[in-house]
C-alpha cells in the first residue's frame, strides 16, 4: 500500500503488528495496527501533486445552511501557505505539536 500510493515519509521497520482488540473476540485481519512507526506529513502528501493540476477542484464544502465553498488545488496551496506563515510568526517550529 505504501509503495502503491507513493506515500512520502518514513515507513519504519514494522509494516503491521497485532493491536489491542476492542472486542471480546479478536479477529486477525481487523485487529492490526498498520505502519506503527511511520512518520508522515499529511499536508505534504495531500498537496504534493497539486502543482500538476492547479485549476482542478480540490475541495468542495457545503455546511448545514447549504452554503457552498470550493477550492482549487492552487487556492488550497495558497491557504495552506498562509497558515504555515502565520504558525511561523507565532513561533511554532518543526517538531512542535499543533492540535485543536
Amino acid at each position: 500500500v505504501w509503495l502503491f500510493c507513493d506515500v512520502i515519509g518514513t515507513q519504519g521497520e514494522t509494516i503491521n503488528e497485532r493491536a489491542e482488540s476492542r472486542w471480546q473476540q479478536p479477529v486477525e485481519n481487523r485487529d492490526i495496527k498498520w505502519f506503527p512507526n511511520a512518520q508522515i506529513n499529511y499536508a505534504e502528501n495531500l498537496l504534493t501533486y497539486a502543482c500538476h493540476q492547479p485549476d482542478d477542484l480540490a475541495i468542495w464544502f457545503e455546511n448545514e445552511r447549504e452554503e457552498k465553498q470550493t477550492y482549487t488545488w492552487k487556492q488550497l496551496c495558497e491557504e495552506v501557505s498562509s497558515v504555515q506563515q502565520w504558525l511561523k510568526e507565532c513561533g511554532i517550529k518543526q517538531g512542535d505539536v499543533v492540535a485543536g
